[in-house]
């Protein structure tokens, strides 16, 4: 390096470097190279005029200082700046790892389908069923003619026991005698007495005052139509039938319907109990005992009031008794 500084100073720098500065030559950059020594020229520095011919070609206009650009890529300096934005591609596609296309699935699995099922057995013939229900509803009509036929006995009976007593028939009268002193006549026996005329409106009339003797409603009775039951569409009938001794029967009566059981007559205060009890009906159906409550109203007719313990509840009823024979 000492050995090149001093060849260098033994040479004559060039004109270009030699410079007036105040009246005095200035010679700048001795020591250096010619290339070395324009990059250190300062533009502005004033220069000494040089003296040329003018046969001499025209000097050739300095150039600007061109940098020297390296020859290798930086890599590491590229990775470096190129780290982020790998990073930030390598998140993304972490991200959107579910989106990408899946390879198909080639493997097939076959699995065969349940048998056909068998063919429907053919329809059966409705002739059979018909004749059955036919005979069933014959057989029914048979037993609902001899029901008919054996209440219808059962009303003419009772009708029959319900009649009055025929009047008592005189006494023959004794053979004559002549001349012999006639006998004292008995005396007449007294006449029966009426039977109470029965009102127009054959409704039951109570007596004044309570009473052990019920032949006032010895005989059969009917109610108005009601329900016995909350649920029921089409409302019944009750029939009571007594002797004098308050004892008889119930038979109430919905379409073909029919509930039978005993009832009795009793006095609970200046009012008449009907009392009856439970029953199982004709169709299957359970009959439920009520009691019907009469009071006293105006011109003594018997003003009923009904209540029942149901099976949907307990339920009431407003009705008249009309006699029936």
């Amino acid at each position: 390096m000492i050995g090149r500084s001093l060849q260098l100073a033994a040479r004559k720098p060039a004109e270009s470097f030699v410079f007036l500065v105040g009246g005095r030559p200035v010679v700048v950059c001795w020591g250096y190279e010619k290339e070395a020594a324009a990059s250190l020229m300062a533009p502005a520095l004033p220069r000494l005029p040089e003296r040329r011919s003018v046969l001499d070609a025209p000097a050739p206009r300095p150039m600007l200082p061109v940098r020297a650009t390296p020859r290798t890529i930086p890599w590491l300096r590229t990775l470096l700046l190129a780290l982020p934005l790998l990073l930030l591609l390598a998140g993304g596609m972490w991200l959107l790892r579910e989106l990408l296309p899946a390879d198909p699935d080639t493997a097939l699995a076959t699995r065969e389908g349940p048998p056909a099922p068998p063919a429907p057995p053919p329809p059966a013939d409705p002739l059979p069923a018909i004749k059955a229900s036919l005979s069933t509803e014959e057989a029914r009509a048979k037993a609902l003619q001899l029901e008919l036929a054996t209440i219808q006995g059962e009303l003419k009976k009772r009708v029959a026991d319900c009649r009055p007593p025929e009047p008592p028939k005189e006494p023959p009268k004794p053979p004559q005698i002549a001349n012999a002193v006639p006998p004292p006549q008995p005396k007449a026996a007294a006449p029966p007495p009426p039977q109470p005329q029965q009102p127009a409106d054959r409704r039951m009339r109570i007596p004044t005052t309570p009473t052990r003797d019920f032949s006032f409603m010895a005989g059969c009775w009917r109610t108005d139509p009601f329900k016995h039951e909350r649920v029921q569409m089409q409302a019944g009938v009750s029939s009571y039938c007594f002797d004098a001794n308050g004892n008889g029967s119930l038979e109430w009566r919905r379409g073909r319907t029919a509930c039978r059981t005993r009832a009795r007559a009793v006095f609970n205060g200046p009012n008449l109990a009907l009392r009856d009890n439970d029953t199982t009906c004709n169709d299957g159906s359970h009959w439920y005992a009520d009691q019907l409550v009469c009071q006293r109203g105006a011109d003594n007719v018997a003003d009923c009031y009904g209540r029942s313990q149901g099976a949907f509840g307990p339920t009431s009823w407003i009705v008249n008794l009309h006699r029936v024979n």
